[in-house]
């Protein structure tokens, strides 16, 4: 089996997790990605975000109302499902490590192992521990539980928690907090809006059919015009061209059907449209 990685905050005992943002949890899946686990980290590194300049992410906007003398005021207000902005810049200055599941046991703590050990049995379970006698049964002076572990079954449930299962038993996954956080601040074209508007996870959800079908036609297009045409080329790219219509109108109608739901999800109030304000 592969391994599988959660970024983990240790100081603050959160993690993120490669699946929420519709990646892969091994190493080089995540690490790959373009606007998904990387870049939600980034955000909880920022701590100079929303500091004056384009680029950064903002929770608020700025819009006009008149007095009764006609003159216009600025007013701010913050964006609807924002209100965990908080979480940019965050992470700066913690304990951080991408936890492996099958690194070493970690060394726990009194106070970690005291936690562990208060946990019901459902929560274990949940995190993908099983009993060796029957189910709903712990007891914790004989330590009756076994782990999965990838490659086989390890007898000693102690010998299993590395931070990695620690951190699926003890803390708090933040992910699908980033994933709104991003989608109320971005808009409904970042692939993270995709992921919250889908109620879901998986790498499907991230880019739509008709967004996937026009960059293969368009990537096709472009290597033919790259190269000396032949004849039954120039005719494979008309072919081509005669596709790519409809691939862009079933683009644009999957677009406006998300920009409504975008909208529906996190609506203004009356009058204020959104746009980038300074802080």
């Amino acid at each position: 089996m592969s391994q599988r990685y959660y970024v983990v905050n240790v100081t603050k005992e959160q993690y993120l997790h490669p699946h929420d943002f519709g990646e892969g949890t091994k190493l080089l899946e995540f690490t790959s990605g373009r606007q998904g686990t990387l870049q939600a980290l980034a955000l909880l590194l920022a701590s100079s975000n929303g500091r004056g300049g384009g680029g950064d992410v903002h929770w608020e906007v700025s819009y006009y109302t008149k007095t009764g003398k006609g003159a216009s005021q600025p007013k701010t207000v913050q964006l609807p499902g924002t209100e965990d902005h908080a979480l940019i810049g965050s992470w700066a200055g913690d304990a951080l490590v991408l936890a492996g599941s099958m690194a070493q046991a970690a060394a726990l703590s009194a106070d970690v192992e005291a936690r562990i050990r208060a946990l019901p049995p459902a929560r274990l379970q949940e995190a993908g521990f099983y009993l060796v006698l029957s189910p709903g049964v712990w007891d914790p002076a004989k330590e009756e539980w076994i782990g999965r572990v990838y490659g086989g079954e390890n007898p000693d449930f102690w010998q299993t928690l590395n931070l990695f299962r620690v951190a699926e038993l003890l803390f708090e996954n933040i992910s699908a907090r980033v994933v709104k956080l991003v989608a109320a601040c971005e808009g409904p074209d970042h692939p993270l809006a995709r992921l919250h508007l889908a109620d879901g996870t998986g790498f499907a959800r991230v880019y739509d059919p008709a967004d996937l079908e026009v960059r293969r036609l368009t990537e096709e297009i472009h290597a033919l015009a790259q190269t000396d045409l032949k004849l039954d080329q120039i005719g494979k790219v008309v072919e081509l061209v005669r596709k790519l219509k409809p691939a862009l109108t079933a683009q644009a109608a999957a677009r406006l059907e998300l920009q409504k739901r975008w909208e529906k999800a996190f609506p203004l109030p009356k009058g204020v449209t959104r746009g980038w304000i300074g802080a």
